[in-house]
């Protein structure tokens, strides 16, 4: 895509990237987070994304739990989103992140994410890329609220290790969720 710019990190033997981003330096549309063993781009979310993207179990469920389908909750996410971006590993979507907003006139951000089983074999990576999209996010819009399905235990433990706020679980569509909040 025009006006990418390329990031290569040698990775191979062991999973300790330190990325360094193209927007760092230029804005642009995509970014490579490329390595000597993986190429993951960063480029601007399409439905075509969320039709292609392969859910987690644990996204799944989540999106199911609300009693949306995967293609109508990333529309509606992606469509009402300030910014969506799509992670692609070797071309597949792997991630797709974006930041939406409570209110058309401001009001607190909120994240949401749906991963794929590539964001599992590039673990480390995931993490670091995360943090650095709550810090961009957290730029954007404070605090930063979503609701996390209550049974999905790797996510709530994601967003403690981000440094989010858990409550209580509350019932959202006869399931349980935990309201997480992070303050800028």
């Amino acid at each position: 895509m025009a006006g990418s710019i390329s990031a290569k990190v040698p990775r191979c033997a062991r999973d300790d990237t330190r990325l360094r981003h193209a927007n760092d330096v230029i804005p642009s549309e995509a970014r490579d987070l490329s390595s000597s063993c993986r190429h993951i781009r960063i480029v601007p979310a399409t439905l075509d994304h969320a039709r292609a993207i392969t859910l987690r179990d644990g996204d799944a469920a989540e999106i199911a739990a609300l009693g949306l389908g995967k293609e109508q909750a990333l529309r509606a996410s992606i469509e009402r989103a300030v910014w969506a971006e799509t992670y692609l590993v070797d071309g597949a979507p792997a991630a797709i992140v974006g930041l939406g907003r409570s209110s058309l006139v401001g009001g607190y951000g909120v994240p949401w994410l749906l991963t794929g089983p590539a964001c599992e074999r590039h673990r480390k990576t995931f993490l670091r890329e995360s943090r650095r999209q709550v810090a961009r996010m957290l730029e954007e819009a404070a605090p930063l609220v979503n609701f996390v399905h209550a049974d999905y235990r790797r996510a709530l433990r994601w967003m403690g290790w981000l440094g989010f706020a858990i409550e209580a679980p509350i019932r959202l569509n006869g399931a349980l969720f935990h309201r997480c909040m992070k303050e800028g």
